[in-house]
Order: structure tokens, then C-alpha cells, then sequence
């Protein structure tokens, strides 16, 4: 995906001098449009992505480790070839819509599709990756053209993404998203930070690129207050300290033998425990928990806020999350599929597996139809053809 790295979305912050924090900041629908985007976001994107932020990068909990687990495997030790690039760079279900973002923050390719290089194969397989196999036998590599959909072109006065334009909206410092200010809520705020002296606060002007709002995914995740951090370049919040790990005695404790055909649906795994660490060192365990954890590189971030409903966690996305169900959809929320896409993220087609324990569905695949195209002297992909023949999507 195109990024262009010029582009800035104004902002004005009310910033407590005294503090030097940010009390929140009000914008159009153009930033808050990238804040909802963050929800849609595979966490292996996000990994990616901040990894190699300059500012010290925060790492997602154990996903980095993760993600460099599967760079660093041999892709003999996976089903197929195309299933590694398919954690590392596991697509976005609102990848139509975020393509449509002012700022591009993600730079994921856009997919692509390979049929059959055999041109007598009759299977009609449709893969997004050049490294499959057909069923024929040879590599489905051959890349076919695809036609945007012929729906109507945008109108211009149509603005928004997520957020329906135009509209302000103001962002707090932990990022909860709210109504335009008014002297009401803007007391109410005052009050809750314990701010008296309203002689302190000054307006300020910034400008969110795309290096501020990587940043600002990164903050997210772990502080109570990214805003302050990001725009205010203000020293973050160290991360937890996970501690120096010890040499002690072990012990090997044995939840349950696995089955080859765990017909009961449950994982079982072999556990290294530390006896006076009280804490796993390491598991055993079969194809079906490593399938579990690579799975969650292709999790959407939204899906993560949604299951922890209730909990505390350290970061502000779950505030981002209930923001959305505190707005009124009608004034604010562009329409009830991109609202879904954000409070019930799902997998993108063949991101999926049977048997896969997380409660979480797959968008329904899009059909495409295959037809010859004189334009290009061969074949293209269409949606909207039904005529043309049907073309299978390959399952990796």
C-alpha cells in the first residue's frame, strides 16, 4: 500500500502547562478515522510496523518473540510456503476502507492473484500468494489482473471512512473519543484531572503524520496517556520490568498425554515449571498449540479489546474500543458494516482453521469470475461478472 509520508492531520490540543500534558486534543473525522483503523489491525501488522519505531519501541506483550519465531523458522517445518508470508504480512479485513485512510500507515502490499501457470489446468484455482501448488501440480504463479468493482464513483462531499464527515469530534488523552467540546464536558474533564487553575491550559496547534501515528499505535498499547507522549515528545512510561531469569531447579510436570486425534477439541501440552520461580519455563506440545499461537499474528486488535471487556489492561485501546459504543451511530458512525468491522473484527477468508479454539469468525469470501481480456491478451478477474466462469479460491 502507498504510503505518502507528507501528510498531516491538524489537531488542537488543550495542553496543561503546569503538567505539560495533554487534556485532549479535537480534530475532524480524518484522525479519528485512523485511531478506529488501529482496531482493524492484524497484531502481526502491528508488530511490524512498530517494531522499528525510533522512539523505543514497545514490544506487544510476547508477540515480537512470536513474529521472530516464525522469520526465523524454515518454511520445511510449515504446511506450505505461502503460510509464512501469510503470518508475517496477515491481511486486513478493512483493507478496502483503509485504503481510503488520509494517512496510509500501513504499508502492506496490496493483494494480488495467481492462477495456474499450466494453461490447460482445468481446476480454476485462485491463490493471493505465487508459491502455492495446484491440484494439477504446478505452482499457482501466474499473476492475473483483477478489475475494481464497477459500483459508482465516490462523491466527493462523501467524507469519512469509519466517522461519518464532516464531523468533530474531541480524543482525550486515553484516547477516549467523545462528542464536540462544549463548556460542560470540557469542566467535567478539568475536574476529573483535578485541574483548578484553568489559567494553566493553552491551546496548541500540532500536525499527526504518519511516523506521529505509528507512534502513537505503539504508546497505545502499554500507556494510560499516548497522547501526552507522542505529541508532547514526552519521556514515555518505562515498560514492566520482566526481571533477570534465574538459574533454579526444574521440574517436569505433565498436564496430560496428548492425543494423536484430540477427538475432545482440548490442547494438551507438556510444561517445564520452575518449582520456586513459580513460573513456565518452556512447553512441549504438538502441531495444534503452535497453530494456536501463530494464529494470533493474524488476530485483528479489535477482536483482542472485545474479549477483554471488564479487565484493566495497561494500555488505552480498551477505551478506544467502548468509545465507539458511546457515540451516537447515527450522528457519528458512517455506517452499521464499517461500525461492525470495528467492535467484531473478523478473520480475513483462509486466515482461519478447523478446529481453531479463539471464538472468532471469517468475513465471507468475495466470488471472483474469470474472463478473457483483449486489453491485456489473456485473463482478468472480475466481481461483478457472474456470467464469466467461476474461479475457486486455493485454500494454503
Amino acid at each position: 500500500m502507498f504510503r505518502n509520508d507528507m501528510v498531516k492531520i491538524s489537531l488542537k490540543a488543550l495542553v496543561d502547562k503546569t503538567s505539560n500534558k495533554v487534556i485532549f486534543v479535537e480534530s475532524n473525522e480524518d484522525f479519528v478515522d485512523v485511531l478506529f483503523s488501529f482496531l482493524t489491525m492484524p497484531l502481526g501488522t502491528i508488530v511490524r510496523l512498530t517494531r522499528n519505531q525510533q522512539q523505543p519501541a514497545v514490544r506487544v506483550g510476547c508477540m515480537n518473540n512470536l513474529y521472530q519465531s516464525v522469520e526465523n523458522l524454515e518454511t520445511i517445518h510449515l504446511r506450505t510456503e505461502a503460510c509464512k508470508t501469510m503470518l508475517l504480512y496477515p491481511r486486513n479485513g478493512a483493507q478496502d476502507q483503509c485504503k481510503k485512510l488520509p494517512l496510509q500507515i500501513d504499508d502492506s502490499k496490496p493483494q494480488e492473484h495467481f492462477i495456474c501457470q499450466n494453461p490447460i489446468c482445468n481446476y480454476m484455482l485462485l491463490s493471493h500468494y505465487p508459491t502455492a501448488i495446484c491440484y494439477c501440480g504446478k505452482q499457482l504463479n501466474y499473476w492475473i489482473p483483477s478489475e475494481e468493482s464497477t459500483s459508482m464513483a465516490p462523491d466527493a462531499r462523501d467524507r469519512g471512512v469509519f466517522v461519518k464527515g464532516p464531523n468533530r469530534l474531541i480524543v482525550t488523552d486515553e484516547l477516549r473519543v467523545m462528542p464536540p467540546s462544549t463548556k460542560t464536558n470540557c469542566f467535567s474533564l478539568f475536574s476529573q484531572l483535578g485541574i483548578v487553575d484553568t489559567s494553566s491550559i493553552e491551546v496548541k496547534t500540532l500536525d499527526m503524520g504518519i511516523h506521529e501515528a505509528l507512534n502513537l499505535l505503539n504508546r497505545s498499547l502499554v500507556s494510560k496517556q499516548p497522547l501526552t507522549e507522542v505529541l508532547l515528545r514526552k519521556n514515555p512510561i518505562s515498560e514492566l520490568s520482566k526481571g533477570d531469569f534465574e538459574q533454579v531447579s526444574f521440574t517436569k510436570h505433565r498436564l496430560e498425554t496428548a492425543s494423536a486425534s484430540n477427538q475432545d477439541g482440548k490442547i494438551y501440552v507438556k510444561l517445564m515449571i520452575s518449582k520456586s520461580k513459580n513460573r513456565v519455563c518452556y512447553a512441549e506440545s504438538g502441531e495444534d498449540f503452535v497453530d494456536l499461537l501463530f494464529s494470533f499474528l493474524a488476530v485483528p486488535l479489535g477482536f483482542i479489546a472485545k474479549e477483554m471487556q471488564g479487565d484493566t489492561p495497561k494500555g488505552s485501546i480498551t477505551h478506544l474500543y467502548d468509545s465507539i459504543q458511546g457515540l451516537d451511530a447515527r450522528q457519528y458512525l458512517k455506517t452499521k458494516e464499517t461500525t461492525e468491522m470495528l467492535v467484531s473484527p473478523k478473520l480475513v477468508p483462509g486466515f482461519g482453521y478447523e478446529g481453531q479454539p479463539l471464538d472468532i469468525k471469517e468475513y465471507i469470501e468475495q466470488p471472483y469470475y474469470g474472463y478473457w481480456d483483449d486489453n491485456v491478451n489473456g485473463y482478468s478477474l472480475t466481481s461483478d461478472n457472474p456470467g464469466a466462469s467461476s474461479i475457486e479460491e486455493y485454500d494454503v
